[in-house]
């Protein structure tokens, strides 16, 4: 018949095999014959306090995919407005080479103005024409074509720029 744990009453140690705890091995004895409870049974489902960390974990998320997405959105705003500027210079600068050499002068293109659909888009904008004669065979004109527009913060944005040269005929 295997020894009585002296450790708890009444219960066979089965950690010691049937010999008698030793001091060394009261704790795994203790350890073995620690009474069992009946718990509960178990819901399967989330604890408040997981719900809440998932919550916070998600809105963190929809926080930062929220900035990244406006970011993209003002990025492209950005991008869109300088494609805009780019193409009004290059259609401006097809004006100007149109003209006769004797109307190409800064006083006779102060008449060229930006497009209503342009200036609705880009706000703030504004055209500057300039033309300089240079000095030297062949006789030609330096032509510079610069749309400026404001950004979001109200400051004048870095403006599309064409120069272009045309020789007298």
């Amino acid at each position: 018949m295997p020894k009585k744990c002296p450790l708890i009453v009444g219960a066979a140690c089965r950690a010691a095999q049937g010999n008698a705890c030793r001091a060394a091995q009261g704790n795994a004895c203790r350890a073995a014959h620690r009474p069992t409870r009946q718990s509960r049974p178990t819901r399967p489902g989330f604890t408040v306090l997981e719900l809440t960390i998932t919550l916070g974990v998600l809105a963190v998320m929809l926080l930062v995919v929220g900035q990244s997405v406006a970011l993209v959105a003002q990025q492209r705003r950005i991008t869109q407005r300088r494609e805009l500027a780019a193409r009004t210079a290059e259609n401006v600068m097809e004006r100007v080479f149109a003209k006769p050499w004797n109307e190409l002068n800064t006083e006779q293109l102060a008449e060229v103005k930006l497009p209503e659909d342009v200036k609705r888009d880009l706000p703030g904008a504004a055209l500057k024409l300039d033309v300089t004669e240079l000095e030297g065979p062949p006789r030609s004109r330096r032509i510079q074509v610069e749309v400026a527009w404001k950004d979001a913060a109200g400051l004048v944005a870095k403006p599309a720029r064409l120069v272009a040269w045309r020789v007298a005929p």
